[in-house]
């Protein structure tokens, strides 16, 4: 089968766009971590099916190992990018449905995109959280919405949880070492039943914070938006940022708000990069 594809990123969380509002192309999970491969296939933390749901744009997401998730931040904006750059919209502002549930979008006039990601909820079992793993962890310590890991090596000041995603926040620079010995290593934590994000947060003052996310199901990205969600979310919580604050990912910044209502929007930007068309018996061992 050869399917006609497009690769846009926003911040540099890179993604295989691929057009399905007919409903005519089904790809298997192994398909879609062929095509995702850096080295054998196109390329990307993601791929997203470009469907309706009823009368609503419906964003059908998947992670690079062929996993689903229920949305994704970056990814969004890309996706009105994407209704946008090729006429699909009669208007700038619409909600766009995900596994997640209805997620409203803006697209502003200086180009870039809104996305109201929504409220964070810090209920265990939204996550999910395995509550008596948890407690009984000697390792851990506090309630799931602000405790401490205690390594041999390393003790984090952690937050958990969902927006919609799931997410593990560390208050951590995230340099390379402790990120790539943990971020792995927490992602699969068994109190997390269903794997989790894992988010090494640093704040410098109030109005400004960096971020490095291992995803669930991807690995090391260049920005996550659910994780930034997330991680302002978490900040905000703790009184270590405001509630309007700009995030420095790997690959850009993102700005962020917390509306009074408790809801985060996230305004960043989403790049079209090229076209093309892969045959996928080309995927093939």
């Amino acid at each position: 089968m050869k399917l006609h594809f497009n690769k846009m990123h926003g911040c540099g969380n890179d993604f295989i766009m691929i057009e399905n509002t007919a409903g005519l192309i089904s790809i298997d999970p192994d398909t879609i971590a062929k095509l995702c491969d850096r080295h054998k296939g196109i390329g990307a933390d993601g791929l997203i099916l470009v469907e309706r749901k009823n009368s609503r744009f419906f964003m059908n997401y998947y992670n690079s190992d062929g996993s689903t998730a229920k949305m994704c931040g970056n990814g969004m904006r890309c996706f009105a990018a994407y209704l946008d750059y090729f006429g699909f919209l009669d208007q700038k502002n619409f909600e766009v449905e995900t596994r997640g549930g209805l997620i409203p979008v803006d697209i502003l006039d200086d180009g870039m995109i809104r996305v109201k990601i929504g409220k964070a909820n810090y209920d265990p079992e939204s996550l999910p959280v395995n509550i008596e793993r948890f407690e009984s962890n000697r390792q851990i310590q506090g309630k799931t919405d602000n405790f401490l890991i205690e390594d041999h090596e390393q003790n984090f000041q952690c937050g958990a949880l969902s927006i919609p995603n799931p997410h593990l926040i560390l208050l951590n620079k995230g340099e390379d070492q402790v990120f790539y010995s943990y971020g792995p290593k927490l992602e699969k934590l068994d109190i997390f039943p269903e794997g989790v994000n894992v988010s090494f947060v640093q704040p410098t003052g109030k109005t400004e914070f960096s971020i490095r996310t291992w995803e669930r199901g991807a690995g090391e990205t260049l920005a996550c938006g659910t994780g930034t969600s997330a991680a302002f979310s978490w900040l905000y919580r703790n009184g270590l940022v405001n509630g309007r604050a700009l995030a420095h990912l790997p690959g850009g910044d993102l700005f962020m708000e917390m509306t009074p209502e408790g809801d985060v929007l996230m305004t960043g930007p989403a790049k079209m990069v090229y076209s093309g068309a892969i045959e996928t018996e080309s995927l093939r061992d």
